[in-house]
């Protein structure tokens, strides 16, 4: 019983976990230019949104996600992905 439970353990032992997310400094304009490329591209707001913290344009608070959505509605119309997205659904 003793061998099942090391050989079992074992390889649960080896699995990495997933990295923990870096964050950058709050960049909203870049932020939506990258989450309306991304929307453009078809990928879901999720993916989207990773690819604005892999770019080091989010800060990880809840004051930074309220100025990447007002500055969507500000750029409307340069960003109607984001703009949709973020305020149309």
């Amino acid at each position: 019983m003793s061998f099942v439970l090391s050989v079992v353990a074992l390889p649960a032992s080896q699995a990495k976990e997933p990295e923990p997310l870096k964050f950058g400094k709050c960049d909203p304009i870049g932020a939506v230019k990258t989450l309306d490329a991304g929307l453009k591209k078809g990928k879901s707001l999720n993916d989207s949104m990773l690819m604005v913290i892999k770019n080091k344009q989010f800060d990880g608070s809840n004051a930074c996600i309220t100025f990447i959505r007002e500055t969507s509605m500000e750029q409307r119309e340069a960003a109607p992905y984001a703009f949709k997205k973020l305020w149309m659904e």
